[in-house]
């Protein structure tokens, strides 16, 4: 009796899509962690290589723990756009902290310096970026925390740190009456979009990747956070009623005129229900 092999599960892999000469997709595997190429005819022995190279170089240190946290379930429920910026956030980490020992974190007295020298490095960094600065002592501190709550160290000594990036968004607010000439003036499918924006709060890369069978008929369904979802009636009349009429355009084969055709389509279901 032949015994099927289960498939091979591997975490921290990293899948990057380039497009070939072709025009063909072609994805391409790295070790997360290290940044290695990874074979995917060889992939069980490049993973393995991959795996003891960074054990080596990391045993007992702050690049331990990195691993510990990217390598955890709560990691893994992050969304892709959040384990996607921990990458690069997590190697410029390593790169400056990789080997200060684990133990550090166990004393006090050393946590403490540790404390003194990060927040030098966010005023280090911040000569250049003070945004880049925080959000990378952001990823550090909870890489800290994560680690403390598991009881892998004592001491978190970045549970509390100051951001030196202020933001003053009043100039970029739209107002009412701005949003208003925006929905009488603009097309259709970017009226459909302003919206989704206004009702939802959704950002403008979650609006262009908002799919078709989140809508059906009468409701829109979004993902609040990781374990929790609402409904958006899409059928309320101040918002929904207008007297525009676009008419969708089709171009097989061009995936910009598909999702406006579904931009459009999803504005025309959306008047028509809100008329009735």
């Amino acid at each position: 009796m032949r015994v099927r092999q289960k498939p091979l599960k591997l975490k921290g892999i990293h899948r990057v899509k380039k497009r070939q000469a072709d025009g063909s997709i072609k994805i391409h595997l790295y070790h997360r962690a290290t940044g290695l190429p990874l074979d995917e005819q060889n992939l069980a022995q490049t993973y393995a290589a991959a795996e003891k190279s960074m054990k080596t170089r990391g045993e007992a240190t702050l690049a331990t723990l990195i691993r510990k946290f990217d390598g955890s379930s709560y990691f893994d429920g992050l969304s892709e756009t959040s384990r996607r910026e921990y990458v690069w956030k997590l190697r410029r980490i390593e790169k400056r902290w990789g080997t200060c020992p684990a133990s550090t974190f166990d004393d006090a007295d050393d946590a403490q310096a540790f404390r003194r020298d990060a927040l030098a490095w966010q005023d280090e960094l911040a000569k250049t970026s003070r945004r880049s600065a925080d959000n990378l002592m952001a990823a550090l501190a909870r890489v800290l925390s994560y680690c403390k709550e598991q009881g892998v160290i004592k001491f978190n000594p970045l549970d509390t740190f100051k951001r030196l990036y202020k933001s003053d968004r009043s100039d970029k607010t739209w107002t009412d009456p701005m949003q208003q000439e925006f929905i009488r003036t603009a097309r259709a499918p970017m009226v459909t979009a302003m919206y989704l924006v206004r009702n939802t709060g959704m950002r403008a890369s979650d609006i262009r990747k908002f799919p078709w069978t989140r809508y059906n008929g009468e409701q829109i369904q979004i993902s609040i956070k990781q374990d929790q979802q609402t409904r958006l009636d899409s059928s309320h009349p101040r918002d929904l009623r207008s007297p525009r009429q676009p008419t969708p355009r089709w171009r097989a084969g061009d995936a910009h005129h598909h999702r406006q055709s579904l931009q459009q389509a999803l504005f025309q279901r959306m008047v028509a229900r809100g008329r009735r």
